[in-house]
């Protein structure tokens, strides 16, 4: 439970950062000189796939809500100087460590792509921070492989299951731009899919020691740091 409690307390206080109002500028100097601008964020961290829903296992196995994989990101996003909305592209990818179970051993991973909008709050906390929520509805691809070791056989059988589906993602993220194209990124993600026939059609389910699920309700919260890059069309 304590990554789940460090997840918990990370989120509080990035909604609290980007609840603060903004400070307010009006000199004639701060107008945008540009037409449109281009962001574009490449973050790394960590994702909690059995902390909610059903997990990310494939077999009928206990959750462990301590779980963590490696997660990473990349989104390019485009705004308008006259405009809170914006939109664009968002590419994640999770990948989990090997877990042992009672004669069988899996490693799960996952990738998704969608198109994102977005709301921004310029100016939130600092002059340089910038506030983001971001939302989308895109594709999900789910892969398990590993290995199954029957008690009653002497040999074991590998496998690997692929599934793809529908999946939506929401974030928050908090910039603080310490140069004048470059940006520190923190952002909270929470990524869920329905994904059935994870297992169907395959003749190693028989020997299986483990019942297979028939779906998997996914939903992985992540907490990713990164960097952003702006790109000004003038």
């Amino acid at each position: 439970m304590k990554f789940s409690r460090n997840l918990i307390l990370l989120l509080g206080c990035l909604l609290t950062t980007a609840t603060l109002s903004a400070q307010t500028i009006d000199s004639e100097s701060n107008v945008p000189s540009y037409k449109r601008v281009y962001v574009f964020n490449a973050g790394i961290g960590f994702g909690m796939p059995d902390m909610c829903g059903g997990g990310i296992s494939s077999w009928d196995v206990p959750k462990d809500e301590d779980r963590s994989g490696f997660t990473s990101s990349l989104q390019l996003m485009t705004f308008s100087p006259r405009s809170a909305f914006g939109y664009g592209a968002y590419y994640y990818h999770y990948r989990g460590k090997k877990q042992k179970y009672e004669n069988m051993d899996e490693a799960s991973s996952f990738h998704y792509v969608a198109p994102q909008v977005s709301f921004l709050k310029r100016q939130t906390a600092f002059e340089r921070g910038v506030g983001y929520i971001n939302a989308g509805v895109g594709y999900v691809r789910h892969q398990a492989k590993g290995t199954l070791m029957p008690q009653a056989e002497p040999s074991q059988t590998d496998y690997r299951t692929r599934v793809s589906g529908i999946g939506c993602n929401i974030g928050l993220a908090y910039e603080y731009i310490f140069d004048s194209n470059i940006a520190l990124r923190l952002s909270v993600d929470g990524i869920y899919a329905r994904l059935k026939g994870l297992h169907q059609g395959n003749g190693y389910v028989d020997r299986s020691p483990v019942r297979p699920k028939e779906n998997i309700h996914l939903f992985v919260p992540s907490l990713e740091l990164g960097l952003s890059y702006y790109l000004f069309h003038r």
